[in-house]
């Protein structure tokens, strides 16, 4: 037997992504999105609404980095969520991080966030009052220290959150399961 919901935003699993900018002034700025992941080969798109900061600091930069969220440092990703930028402008030192500026974009790199990707808003679509972003990854940029003995990234050393929308938690990525284009090989000559 089957249960059914109302429409939610139930998409499991969700990236906990922390996209940072700089204002008009340089001083960073970062909130917390869910609701993004990649949208074609080597972009990613998310949607924002009107009235963050990071959306203001979007249209004049076009730049971004949006660091994965990992298990050490939930408590302060999570208060770059609970606050505004226009409300709290130094909410990134507030929370303890410390940031550099990217070599390829104009935005803030999160130094504790150990897996950031730096990107370039591609195209910016206008949804109700809400944006919808299209961005170019120009590059990634990783922590030796979650890198294995083969130069790779180890998801156990990244210890990678992602957002439970059905219980509002964040839950840390599972331990592997199987093989991508691989564990279904056995169907293939059904």
């Amino acid at each position: 037997m089957r249960k059914n919901f109302e429409p939610k935003t139930w998409l499991v699993p969700q990236p906990v992504m922390v996209i940072s900018t700089f204002d008009k002034d340089n001083v960073p700025n970062a909130m917390v999105a869910a609701w993004g992941g990649i949208y074609d080969t080597n972009q990613i798109g998310f949607m924002l609404s009107h009235t963050h900061k990071t959306t203001s600091n979007l249209m004049l930069n076009n730049a971004f980095t949006l660091g994965i969220a990992n298990a050490s440092s939930i408590d302060r990703i999570d208060f770059l969520g609970m606050v505004s930028g226009n409300d709290v402008p130094d909410k990134v030192a507030r929370a303890g991080f410390t940031v550099s500026k990217s070599d390829f974009v104009h935005a803030p790199i999160i130094n504790e966030l150990p897996f950031v990707l730096e990107c370039k808003v591609a195209k910016c679509e206008k949804v109700g009052e809400d944006f919808y972003f299209v961005s170019d990854i120009v590059n990634i940029s990783v922590d030796e220290n979650i890198l294995n003995d083969k130069g790779n990234i180890c998801f156990k050393k990244l210890d990678p959150v992602i957002f439970d929308a059905v219980h509002s938690a964040y839950r840390r990525l599972g331990s592997k399961v199987a093989n991508s284009f691989e564990v279904g090989e056995k169907y293939k000559n059904l």
